[in-house]
């Protein structure tokens, strides 16, 4: 079972601490696909990375919202630490 769930609504990326555990959220890493152009003017996809940081404590059923930077969201990593264990974690949500 995650331990988060991510919805995309608008222009947020909300994540929801699925877990009965109070956990710390570190950091949220956003992969977007992009279409970019070669010295050949030649359409290419390319991913580009955005990270932010949050330091923020969510209880069980408590979501965060984070602003994307553009729409075309492709990958949303969450690195957090598990209160009870002292663990650091990462989880990777395919959009």
């Amino acid at each position: 079972m995650s331990v988060f769930s991510v919805k995309i609504d608008r222009n947020n990326i909300v994540i929801m601490n699925n877990s009965p555990k109070k956990v710390l959220l570190r950091l949220v890493m956003v992969d977007y696909e992009v279409t970019t152009l070669t010295y050949d003017q030649e359409r290419v996809p390319k991913v580009i990375h955005d990270e932010v940081t949050i330091n923020k404590e969510l209880k069980e059923n408590e979501k965060i919202e984070v602003k994307a930077t553009i729409e075309n969201i492709k990958k949303v990593s969450i690195i957090f630490k598990d209160l009870e264990s002292e663990v650091t974690l990462r989880e990777d949500h395919e959009i």
